[in-house]
């Protein structure tokens, strides 16, 4: 019956359903302040609005779901027993998945008193692979209980409790066992224990805060958990007396001290606890060992300590080469190394990267870096030659952007082996065209694409001027989702616990579909539900996540539509009011924000930045009086203020780098004189491409990619104009001459 109701008779691709409109919108008639309160799970705000609806036009099954739905409430309110009055609509209901109206039902029987009733409904659902299993466990141990069976009672929370720490209603189950065994007793302390180390701040955790007397390994796995979860000036403070305190669990109090401080940004003592950690855990907890390194190599990068960052990388596959971060060593040595200006040292680690895990990680990142050190070397055909082997042998969705480097030099190196220098080679002339047509093609939404485009008009401009628009789904298109997912428990419940408002549970049901068995259109579900649930910044910023490894061609038949929710028009109006009038596009400055800030106007990074256009305090005081605006520090999250400065100064480097955006886009992440300095070691002829290459900072290199390719993205999806920014200019100049 769902199914007929949610489903449209539309064609689909194989293995993929088409949603009817609306198969995600509650059913019901909830007001927008019941909607709230369910996402936000503010039980109580959900019975009071809920309570408040007119009912009159309920009846029939819509009233069942009704009662379900304040049933779930009022229990989760801490108000069951007027829950058990809706037990005879509760349990007509037809729309929520049957394990969700039994949970309900036999809560509210417990609170009626009728636990034996109860123990039938809540045993199918402990057994299932619901999210809800664990809570129904819980709620059977209770009735259980009741019933006077307490052996099943016990069994059960034994059976939670033997799960690894820390997991969900596990804290519940500790805390009912260690209060059975007698709180003082020697039986209680490992139950006790566990609940110090694993749950910090729960309420069983500080019930027994009188009794348990925590020692140093307790502490150091307490602020391991912390840490876990993000409270890092809580583990810091829980291991401020000194390292030696805990030597018996040296290697977690360290990494959880440090990987602390690195969150914290300091990073200069985040170094000093990690580096050396990484050597002395090499035995004794090999993946702590492994990720202090990395963590000690990121902690130097902020610092600009090149070297050390370099030996640090270098030491994960040394002392750890079974280890999943191994080869991010090689790549991230060797992009350190170079930095540090050792390129000969660089390209030795990252054909070692190539040679040892050519299926890794950053095995694309190996090798296009590989192929770069070797043109910078001399070497033009052994760059090509790595550049072909690493864009055919590594498919795009495992690293789009290397990948994609790897495919635009090969044909860029074909036609142009030096900068601005055209080979005399017709052959190679002609491969290249194709080359870059094909990358030009391919990826229209990305930075390599873009320069492909443009590279491509100087050797044939008929073919470069025949690039049109892909065709694109229009907004109105239905959802297309894989079969398999539709046709499982969870998407069932899914779709069931969305068309009665329980948007959180749906998302619950979602989340236990392994992200690498995600499509486009689900990945793109979750954030309309996240949005829904309140939580539009942690959606926005899961999908982008999401998307670095899936590019378009993966998305699935619901491709564009998947992109434009992933780069919506958010502060569009306010963007195009900041930068609209400076005569470039302003969708580069929307672009930009959507990459500094995720569109949270209040985030601040660990370096100080503020806002959408994330301003330096410094260089807003700056630019603001430049722009002759009247401006104080508490302005800086004002949305309109914070991108009007922003605008600006963005204008402003456009300006004294001839319009280039990647100069532009590199002064604004790493400041002018950087920029200065990577364009100063280059040939004064040199052009674009090969001077973002060149950036030292790798984060920097990135961002001016990230930005521009996000640029790309909206001009696609949004504007009228060409398909592609005119370049013309700027690959064969990276800083063309200012006019004027």
């Amino acid at each position: 019956m769902l199914l007929l109701l949610l489903f449209a008779a539309l064609a689909a691709p194989a293995d993929y359903a088409t949603l009817a409109p609306g198969a995600l919108e509650p059913a019901l008639p909830l007001p927008e302040a019941v909607t709230a309160a369910l996402g936000s799970r503010d039980h109580a705000a959900a019975v009071a609005g809920l309570a408040k609806v007119d009912r009159s036009s309920l009846a029939g099954a819509n009233a069942a779901d009704f009662a379900f739905l304040q049933a779930w409430e009022l229990i989760r309110a801490g108000q069951a027993a007027e829950a058990a009055k809706l037990l005879d609509p509760v349990e007509k209901a037809q729309t929520p998945p049957p394990e969700y109206v039994a949970l309900v039902a036999g809560e509210s029987l417990i609170a009626a008193g009728r636990s034996v009733e109860a123990i039938g409904r809540l045993e199918r659902v402990g057994q299932s692979d619901s999210p809800i299993a664990v809570r129904a466990r819980l709620a059977l141990a209770t009735a259980y209980h009741d019933a006077s069976r307490d052996a099943d009672a016990r069994g059960v929370y034994e059976a939670l409790a033997a799960r690894s720490d820390p997991a969900q209603g596990s804290e519940k189950a500790l805390a009912w066992l260690w209060q059975r065994v007698g709180k003082s007793s020697k039986e209680a302390l490992p139950f006790a224990q566990r609940l110090y180390r694993h749950y910090p701040g729960t309420v069983e955790d500080r019930a027994i805060a009188e009794w348990y007397q925590p020692d140093g390994a307790d502490k150091a796995w307490r602020a391991d958990r912390l840490q876990e979860r993000g409270d890092f000036d809580g583990a810091v403070a829980l291991l401020k007396d000194g390292m030696e305190a805990y030597a018996a669990d040296a290697c977690v109090a360290r990494y959880a001290y440090g990987r602390a401080q690195h969150k914290l940004n300091n990073v200069t003592t985040a170094a000093g606890i990690l580096e050396p950690l990484g050597k002395a855990c090499r035995e004794k907890d090999p993946e702590r060992g492994a990720k202090a390194l990395y963590l000690a190599g990121k902690s130097y990068e902020r610092i600009k300590r090149s070297g050390d960052a370099a030996r640090a990388y270098a030491h994960i596959p040394e002392w750890y080469p079974a280890h999943s971060m191994a080869d991010d060593g090689y790549a991230l040595g060797g992009i350190a190394l170079q930095d540090s200006g050792d390129l000969p040292g660089a390209r030795a680690l990252w054909q070692k990267g190539m040679d040892t895990y050519p299926d890794g990680d950053l095995a694309a990142e190996d090798g296009w870096r590989l192929a770069w050190g070797a043109w910078l070397a001399g070497d033009v055909h052994g760059a090509i030659r790595i550049a072909d082997e690493a864009s055919t042998r590594i498919p795009l969705a495992a690293a789009p952007t290397d990948v994609l480097a790897s495919m635009y030099w090969a044909g860029r190196w074909r036609a142009w082996p030096a900068d601005n220098q055209l080979t005399s080679d017709a052959a190679a002339k002609i491969e290249a065209a194709n080359r870059l047509e094909a990358v030009a093609k391919l990826a229209p939404w990305h930075y390599y694409g873009g320069l492909a485009a443009a590279q491509l008009a100087r050797l044939d401009p008929a073919r470069a001027a025949a690039l049109g628009r892909p065709p694109m789904d229009s907004d109105s298109a239905p959802w297309q989702v894989p079969e398999a997912f539709i046709q499982s428990r969870a998407g069932q419940a899914m779709l069931a616990l969305a068309r009665v408002g329980l948007v959180r549970e749906a998302l619950a049901e979602l989340a236990t579909v392994p992200e690498e068995n995600l499509d486009g259109s689900l990945a793109a579900i979750r954030m309309g539900l996240e949005t829904r649930a309140g939580d539009f910044l942690i959606g926005h910023d899961r999908l982008r996540a999401w998307l670095r490894t899936h590019p378009p061609e993966t998305l699935g038949p619901n491709a564009y539509k998947v992109l434009r929710v992933a780069f919506p028009q958010r502060y569009w109006g306010e963007v195009s009011t900041a930068a609209g009038s400076f005569g470039w596009d302003a969708q580069l400055f929307h672009a930009l924000v959507r990459e500094e800030s995720n569109f949270n106007p209040k985030i601040k990074s660990h370096a100080g930045a503020c806002g959408l256009s994330q301003l330096m305090p410094g260089t807003a005081k700056m630019v603001a009086k430049q722009m002759g605006r009247s401006y104080s520090s508490s302005q800086i999250y004002d949305v309109d203020t914070n991108l009007a400065i922003g605008g600006y100064y963005l204008d402003s480097l456009l300006k004294d780098y001839g319009g280039s955006p990647m100069l532009a886009l590199s002064s604004y992440n790493a400041g002018p004189g950087n920029s200065d300095r990577w364009l100063a070691a280059l040939p004064a002829d040199a052009p674009a491409d090969t001077y973002t290459e060149s950036i030292t900072f790798r984060e920097t290199r990135h961002y001016v990619k990230r930005v521009t390719s996000t640029w790309l993205t909206y001009r696609l999806l949004y504007g009228e104009g060409p398909s592609y920014p005119d370049w013309s200019r700027l690959v064969v100049d990276a800083a063309p001459p200012v006019s004027g």
